[in-house]
């Protein structure tokens, strides 16, 4: 990794970044030159100026990244989870009367403060 890595940079700055690149280009730069003058690829160069051939100077700015906040199970999936977890410790359970006691890495479902907990044996 280069140590002026665009990545590197807040997300404000690499906006800016890309509105300075793609305006030099569009003002007669070549992108292979603008690559060497932003210190970035001129792969990067070639998709800011698709982004801005497509949508304008509003395929520059910043968009929000990371994981949406607030994604939850569906309550579906939340109740299949549970007896999945309920169904492994019925097994081990039963593994632990026929075959002697469970060996330490058995965990056991334990329910606190209301809380579904699987907890070390």
């Amino acid at each position: 990794m280069r140590n002026n890595d665009a990545r590197l940079l807040p997300p404000l700055a690499q906006e800016t970044l890309r509105r300075r690149a793609v305006a030099a280009i569009n003002n007669g730069m070549s992108q292979t030159e603008a690559a060497k003058v932003f210190g970035v690829s001129r792969s990067s160069i070639a998709k800011w100026m698709k982004y801005f051939r497509e949508g304008g100077e509003k395929a520059l700015t910043i968009k929000k990244r990371g994981r949406p906040p607030g994604k939850q199970l569906a309550p579906w999936q939340s109740a299949q989870v549970v007896r999945t977890i309920i169904d492994l410790v019925l097994i081990k359970s039963s593994y632990r009367g026929r075959f002697g006691p469970a060996p330490p890495s058995v965990n056991i479902l334990r329910i606190t403060s209301g809380k579904l907990c699987l907890c070390q044996r």
